[in-house]
């Protein structure tokens, strides 16, 4: 059964949806981009005691180990089907502002490495995919997706200008960055379990898997995805995992060495890396 804009819920309703997973994907962008941003100040703080060569090699690998955090898509697409779309939307995005303040006190690598981890892990979950996917109709499922993803590269715009603000020649203060992800994520989540509703097609979904009176298992649910209609997606989305986990570590091998040219001041390295958020998204 397909959901229209002018359906039960109303029209002002759907774009209100749209409106506030805009908002989900912006919070998105911004955390998966910030921590390409400043691995040289990571590196200053947590590898000091290294040479520099062999503090850049650790948190290369660092970056490499806390990307295994992005190959969790299907758990996720397991968990929402368990506890609904709704739910694991604010599991999501209060996760991002959890982990955001437990990045601004992480005192370790170990810690850092950890907190990283779980950042890409609630960053690739994707949760808002779904839901627009099941609320939208399906001749225009695809336009809104576009629309929210396009939107929702505001955050990774956001993030090197903001790194402007906090990343001077006199001043290098890389957890202030992580205030935007801890503010947006708490006022999102608020927004999205007090005005966001449970996707009508999971509602019924659910009704149906009551009448059955059968607890589907992580296995079986995964197994299921992988011969289901939509595995080339799925595929696909694991592919693209593999692509950002080593995107995130190219970008940070470009931060970490053009901070060390005499020749380039800190907004410079802002500017490079905000016109190379803008290639990668006019590329795609």
């Amino acid at each position: 059964m397909e959901t229209d804009t002018s359906n039960s819920k109303g029209g002002n309703y759907f774009k209100y949806m749209v409106f506030l997973l805009i908002l989900v994907q912006v919070l998105d962008s911004y955390s998966t981009s910030f921590p390409t941003l400043v691995p040289s100040n990571f590196i200053d703080e947590f590898l000091y005691g290294f040479p520099e060569n062999i503090g850049a090699s650790i948190f290369a690998f660092v970056t490499a180990l806390a990307s295994i955090g992005m190959y969790f898509c299907a758990f996720n697409t397991y968990l929402s089907d368990k506890f609904g779309r709704k739910r694991m939307l604010i599991v999501t995005v209060v996760g991002m502002a959890l982990v955001g303040i437990l990045i601004n006190f992480s005192v370790t690598i170990v810690d850092f490495t950890i907190y990283l981890l779980l950042l890409w892990f609630f960053t690739r979950s994707d949760i808002w995919m779904i839901f627009i996917g099941e609320e939208a109709p399906k001749e225009k499922r695809a336009f809104w997706t576009n629309v929210i993803l396009i939107f929702g590269l505001a955050g990774a715009i956001l993030a090197p200008i903001l790194r402007t603000r906090f990343i001077t020649e006199t001043l290098s203060n890389w957890r202030g960055l992580t205030w935007f992800i801890v503010i947006l994520g708490f006022s999102v989540g608020l927004l999205i379990i007090f005005t966001l509703k449970e996707s009508k097609i999971y509602n019924d979904m659910k009704n149906q898997d009551e009448s059955k009176q059968r607890i589907i298992t992580l296995k079986e649910n995964v197994s299921g995805l992988f011969k289901s209609q939509n595995r080339k997606q799925l595929i696909a989305s694991l592919v693209i995992s593999l692509f950002l986990g080593a995107n995130a570590i190219f970008r940070n091998l470009v931060e970490e060495a053009v901070s060390q040219s005499p020749y380039i001041d800190q907004n410079q390295i802002s500017l490079i890396m905000l016109v190379g958020v803008f290639a990668v998204y006019l590329s795609v």
